[in-house]
Parts: structure tokens; sequence; C-alpha cells
């Protein structure tokens, strides 16, 4: 009996030991778990008063294929001041509202066609994390910078719009002073880069649109400005939709850094008549009335 109570005590605190493990490895797991899947920004930490900060904002989905993102980040008016951002090497093809600032916040909303689970890496077999965009700040004083996301709602690429539950970081950088005789603003002098206007034909789900898109490596695409036939000067941006007429319309696209830079880019919205059909039909009907003419005087 002494030995059955003494045998039921050691059982008891195996379970008991049994409980505390599968407890401990079930926070681990969690926290693994929560590590994986990330939205966060990086930037170089060497930053200085007078630098261009650019920070990038990556996700880490878990290999979770997704194609459209929707962010409000909060960053320090005080210490830096939003100025633009860069399209080089990342993800999101489609704008639906390019980064902009207002009191304080970078507002942005882009799509990624097709969806994206990760930049396969063929060294470590595997996925690296997905680069969104890279934002661009002037820094104007020293201090402790912290830059937060107040939105960042992800959806997944399953033809449902589905949210993706990912938690985000908090990116802090120290900004150190520099002497006021070496303060500058690198000034972006350079136009964006050369694009094509490419027309895209009206198919039974999608409208006829002008796609295009231009890139700068110094400051960022502010804006575009397009102009069709002899329409004003307009603001846009890709793809924008439009209505096809009997003749082909001339496009002027211009598009703006966030320095005042622009290049222009010229293309055409293709006629439902072809010119060269056009300009037979009316050669043909001028020569029809030109007889008759010549009949009703002889």
């Amino acid at each position: 009996m002494e030995i059955s109570l003494k045998t039921n005590k050691y059982i008891n605190k195996l379970k008991e030991l049994f409980i505390i493990i599968i407890f401990i490895i079930s926070i681990f797991s969690s926290t693994n778990i929560a590590q994986a899947s990330n939205i966060y920004m990086s930037s170089e930490q060497d930053t200085r008063v007078g630098d261009i900060l650019e920070v990038s904002v990556y996700a880490n989905t878990d290999e979770e294929i997704i194609n459209s993102v929707d962010f409000v980040i909060d960053f320090p008016e005080d210490l830096v001041e939003f100025s633009g951002y860069r399209e080089s090497d990342t993800s999101i093809g489609l704008w639906v509202s390019p980064p902009s600032s207002k009191d304080g916040k970078v507002y942005l909303s882009g799509v990624i066609p097709g969806g994206i689970q990760g930049i396969y890496d063929e060294d470590i077999k595997s996925y690296k994390d997905i680069l969104l965009t890279k934002i661009l700040f002037n820094v104007k004083k020293d201090g402790l910078a912290k830059f937060s996301f107040i939105k960042a709602d992800v959806l997944k690429h399953d033809g449902q719009g589905t949210t993706l539950n990912i938690p985000t970081s908090v990116l802090e950088l120290n900004i150190q002073n520099q002497s006021k005789d070496s303060l500058f603003y690198e000034r972006d002098v350079a136009n964006p880069m050369p694009f094509d206007i490419t027309f895209i034909k009206k198919t039974d789900d999608t409208p006829a649109l002008l796609y295009f898109k231009s890139e700068d490596i110094g400051s960022g695409i502010y804006k575009y400005e397009i102009k069709i036939g002899n329409n004003p000067w307009i603001e846009g941006h890709s793809p924008v939709e439009v209505k096809r007429s009997i003749l082909s319309k001339k496009v002027l696209i211009k598009a703006y850094d966030f320095s005042g830079n622009y290049v222009l880019g010229e293309g055409k919205i293709p006629g439902i008549i072809p010119t060269y059909v056009f300009i037979v039909l009316a050669l043909l009907i001028l020569g029809f009335l030109t007889f008759r003419v010549i009949k009703y005087k002889l």
C-alpha cells in the first residue's frame, strides 16, 4: 500500500513536469511563429543631420502569397521630413495611392500583380523577405527617430481579399548631429527615366487602359500629368482608364520627381477605325462628291 502511494505521487509529479514542458514548448513555438511573419522597416544606422534617409519597408509572410498592401506609417516630423520614394528593386507594381505625407504620417497603398511570397534565394534554398517600397526623408534635426505602423493591411492572393494577420515592428534610429558648415541636402537634379506608354485593349473584365511607369533614382516619382488629345492636363497614375474614339488620339504624360524634374513620354490611343482606312474612305467620299458636282455642272 505504501509503495502504491509512492508510485502515484511519482506519476503525478511526472504529469506535472510533462505539462510544464508542453507549456514551455508552446511558448517558444508561438514566439518563433510571431518572429517568422513580420512587417518591418530597415535603414542605415549611421544617420546624420543633412542626410537623405532611405527607409525600406519589408514583409516576411512566412511564404504566404500576398498581392496588395495598405499602410499608414508614423514618423517624427520634428526630426525628418518626407521627401519621396524609390521603386527600384521593389515589389509593388501598381500604386492605388503612391506614398504621400500629411501631418507626420506616410500613406501608401499598392498592388503586386500576380502576387508574391518572397524572393527566392538559390544559395540558401529559401525565400528572402519581400522589399515592398523605399521611403525617403530629409534629416533636419538630431535625436531618436521612431518610425511605426499605424495601419498595416496585407491581403492574401486568394481571390477573396482575405486579410493576412501579421505583426509589425518599430524602427528606431539615432540621428547624429552634424556641423552647420557641412549641413546640406543632396538636391536631385537628374530627370526621371524615359518610359513607354502601353495601350491595353478592352476585355470583358476590364476597360481599355493606358499603362506607364517611370523610375527616378534620386528622389523618386512624385506624380504623373496626362494629356489626351486636345483635353487639358490632369493628374493621374497608372493604369488609367481611357475611351477609344473613331480616330486615334495622341497621349502625352509627364513624370515628375520630388525635386520638380520631369521627363515627357508620348504614345497614342488607337482609333476604332485605323487611320489609313479613314483616309481611304475620306478620299472616296471626296471623289464621289467631286464627281457629282462636275456632273451637275455639265
